[in-house]
């Protein structure tokens, strides 16, 4: 990794930009191929910033709260924008839109976007255009010739293009045909979402995967093949295709991904080769009149991937045969070929009595979903031969009480354990690097857990409701604490944020009752929405002076805390973020503060001292919000 006094820069990705605060002009190094995720955030005070020739992508919320920026010009080298709302839809769901997501969200002063040569203000655009999309439309015009403004509806990837990007033809459904190369390699997630016009595609022998929801709700596609050197299906990949009424799946798909073919309610006949070891959920809800499938060597596939296919009368899993007519309300067929596999693969049968798993040495890994919901589960035995454990494998085991996960796992992926309730302690493995999103959600009684130094994220939901969590020791090497993560852990009462973490995000230890002591280190630049919402416990809190920017609610319901203090260099402070600070007595608002939200001390009873600018305010007796902006103004 490359690291100056302002870029972070790895593996030619330049990851984030911390200018000094005098420096309002920026050019990128050269070198860079790609500006990474809210690698600007929060650069409030750069008016312009130059991209060189070379950089290829934008990573979602590049420019980020980058409120002052003017002036921008992307290269001819730029061929993908990415869009926080059109990506990883299972994030994208809980994030908040009215914050416009994109690369340039929050801007209101960027009158200047030069992309591809053509120069345009963002301030400008009608409608609904984004100055995302705007560039995404130049791209697509000079890049794949598709201009539907001038009656041009077929797109052409040229030759030097390996992979048909993420996002980009999306929603553009004018598009009727597209010629693709034949050296193409992939199709990226959401390629041609959305493309109610394209009729038909031809997918090259060269593909290797075809990425999440790359062509969900093209609805008029009929007929689609796909080559034998695909590997990989991904989430909702065909989802929506509501006339696709044939698709052949050859010998080399090894994965189909959850919802794949959902909602094809044309589609009346599929063929599931032996080589698909991995099945999503839901892949073919809705599907017409699906007669026979045989599920030999299924052992890997997950359940409900039959749900809506009413027609299917024959069912082999695992060499046993069954009639998903047959079953009635009792469970369904997805359940029933769960069943066959955790009895035969496992040993786990409740129906006899047998409340424990054992994994076979034979298993490299636990697949998703596998016994998620198996209440009657009490202990599972797994084998240091295990690397990985999939998403929601043990979700909802209520009865789980002990398991040991070897050092050989190196991946534990999201919602594994979530709901676990009776689970009390765990030690994790040392080779985790990652603790993904709602792991250890719900698991109510835990109140013990060894987190390796290995480990250097926690992602969203990690900890959510985990009620008997007294402590918990963050490795130093942690540079990221997702949303949510610490989300009502209601007895709490002491963590450490490392000092890896630059900015505190959004909810974060929100509803943590108890907790009474928390050190916010000298570099953290942000304090994000509702971060120590209803920590009721905290008395003190001591805001360095590199935060630059305290977020909505952020210290509402703190109703203990009676010392606040804040350091020149804050700027900004939204709304309500002191709310129902009922101790309050006085604080001091540094001179350097020059935004305001409003009723940030409201319900503050007994606060009567805000000093700000040489003026000392007192809150019951005037229009507080009203006298600060006014001061700010000054």
């Amino acid at each position: 990794m490359e690291t100056n006094n302002m870029f972070e820069i790895e593996d030619g990705v330049l990851k984030k930009c911390t200018p000094p605060e005098d420096v309002t002009n920026i050019t990128i190094p050269e070198g860079v191929t790609k500006i990474g995720r809210n690698a600007f955030g929060g650069c409030k005070n750069l008016t312009e910033i130059t991209i060189p020739e070379g950089v290829t992508s934008i990573g979602g919320n590049a420019f980020s709260e980058c409120k002052n920026l003017k002036k921008i010009k992307i290269p001819n080298s730029v061929t993908n924008i990415e869009d926080v709302a059109l990506t990883g839809r299972g994030k994208a769901f809980f994030i908040r839109m009215h914050r416009n997501d994109g690369i340039f969200p929050r801007n209101k002063k960027l009158r200047s976007v030069t992309c591809w040569g053509e120069t345009f203000n963002p301030q400008e655009l009608t409608g609904a255009e984004s100055a995302e999309e705007k560039c995404r439309e130049i791209i697509r015009e000079k890049l794949y010739g598709y201009a539907p403004q001038k009656g041009v509806t077929e797109a052409v990837i040229p030759d030097r293009i390996t992979n048909v990007l993420p996002c980009m033809f999306s929603g553009c459904k004018s598009l009727t045909a597209v010629t693709l190369p034949t050296h193409i390699t992939k199709i990226g997630e959401y390629a041609f979402s959305g493309c109610e016009s394209l009729t038909e595609i031809m997918i090259p022998n060269g593909v290797t995967r075809i990425g999440s929801y790359a062509f969900e709700d093209c609805k008029n596609l009929k007929e689609i093949t796909i080559p034998n050197s695909v590997t990989s299906i991904g989430d909702n990949a065909f989802s929506g295709c509501e006339n696709l009424s044939v698709i052949e799946i050859p010998d080399s798909v090894k994965s189909v991904g959850v919802d794949a073919f959902s909602g094809c309610k044309n589609l009346t006949s599929i063929n599931i080769p032996d080589s698909v070891i991995h099945f999503g959920d839901h892949a073919l809800y809705g599907g017409g009149g699906i007669p026979i499938i045989n599920l030999d060597n299924s052992n890997n596939r997950k359940y409900e991937f039959f749900s809506g296919c009413e027609s299917l009368i024959s069912v082999t899993c695992m060499g046993e045969t069954f009639n998903p007519q047959e079953l009635k309300n009792t469970k369904s067929t997805d359940e029933k070929c769960k069943e066959i596999i955790r009895e035969k693969l496992f040993g786990f049968m409740p129906d006899k009595g047998v409340t424990e798993a054992v994994i076979p040495d034979s298993i490299a890994n636990i697949d998703a979903w596998m016994f998620s919901g198996c209440k009657s589960l009490t202990a599972v035995k797994i084998p240091d031969c295990v690397k990985s454990i999939g998403e929601y494998a043990f979700a909802g085991c209520e009865n789980l009480k002990a398991i040991n996960i070897p050092n050989s796992v190196t991946s534990i992926e999201m919602f594994a354990f979530s709901g676990c309730k009776s689970l009390t302690k765990l030690t994790l493995p040392d080779n985790l690097t990652k603790i993904e999103d709602g792991v250890f959600s719900g698991c109510t009684g835990l109140s013990e857990i060894e987190i390796p130094d290995s480990v250097t994220r926690i992602e969203w939901f990690a900890f959510r409701e985990c009620e008997r969590l007294t402590t918990i020791k963050i490795p130093t090497g942690v540079t990221s604490i997702g949303m949510w993560a610490f989300l009502g852990c209601k007895n709490l009462t002491k963590i450490n944020i490392p000092y890896g973490e630059s900015g505190i995000v959004d909810d974060v230890f929100a509803g943590c009752e108890k907790l009474n002591e928390i050190e916010i280190p000298d570099n953290i630049t942000t304090i994000g929405w509702n971060a120590f919402y209803n920590c009721k416990s905290l008395t003190e809190i001591n805001i360095p002076e590199s935060v630059t920017w305290i977020g909505a609610s952020a210290f509402a319901g703190c109703e203990n805390i009676s010392k606040i203090e804040m350091s020149e260099g804050l700027t900004e402070i939204e709304d309500k973020v002191f709310y129902g600070c009922k101790k309050l007595t006085e604080i001091t608002i540094p001179d350097s503060v020059l935004d305001f939200g409003t009723e940030i001390f409201c319900h503050c009873d007994n606060l009567t001292s805000v000093t700000y600018k040489g003026k000392t305010l007192n809150p019951q007796e005037v229009d507080i919000d009203k006298k600060l902006q006014e001061l700010s103004k000054r």
